[in-house]
């Protein structure tokens, strides 16, 4: 092992795969390290990386195009989106166990026109937003606990001390929203 004090790496390892994203950083901090792999035509992998060694320790398929991971103590979530056969683009959520274990799986009906705007972890919700509308699910089952469609072309979503805030970007205002 190298030590970073001189230059050098400490770990480096070779994952199969572009690893970028039109979303943001492909990479995402928890447990493991955890980073998006894409490869030709297939959907998109979250990779789990030992931090300490670099090891992969497990790789999972997600949607499509993977677009926000929420990594917890207790696993990690990820958001993707995934064709609607009705036309469009929906939400699929994943979770998984910090084994790589996948608790469950649900296609929402949240749609998206751009991309997923947030995903996170409150009270007792997983909450996923669009451009404009939100939806919260159970964390530990996946179903959907209640879904919020503002009269709002854009919304902001903003977490903190167990409480879930939206702004209406276009039409001004806030909204406190559920995380029991």
């Amino acid at each position: 092992m190298r030590r970073a004090s001189n230059g050098h790496i400490r770990w480096q390892t070779a994952v199969a795969g572009d690893v970028s994203s039109h979303f943001g950083s492909p990479l995402w901090l928890g447990e493991h390290v955890y980073v998006q792999s894409s490869r030709d035509e297939r959907p998109d992998e979250l990779v789990a990386i030992d931090r300490a060694d670099g090891s992969i320790q497990w790789r999972r398929s997600v949607g499509y195009e993977l677009e926000r991971v929420t990594p917890t103590s207790a696993g990690v979530f990820v958001a993707s989106s995934v064709v609607d056969p009705d036309g469009g683009i929906l939400v699929r959520l994943d979770a998984f166990s910090l084994d790589g274990t996948r608790r469950w799986q649900t296609t929402t009906d949240v749609h998206i026109g751009g991309t997923v705007q947030s995903l996170g972890r409150v009270g007792g919700v997983l909450f996923v937003a669009s451009d404009n509308e939100i939806a919260a699910y159970d964390p530990d089952s996946g179903s959907r606990r209640w879904q919020y469609n503002p009269e709002s072309s854009q919304i902001g979503v903003s977490a903190a001390d167990g409480a879930l805030y939206i702004s209406h970007r276009d039409t001004g205002g806030l909204a406190r929203l559920p995380t029991d």
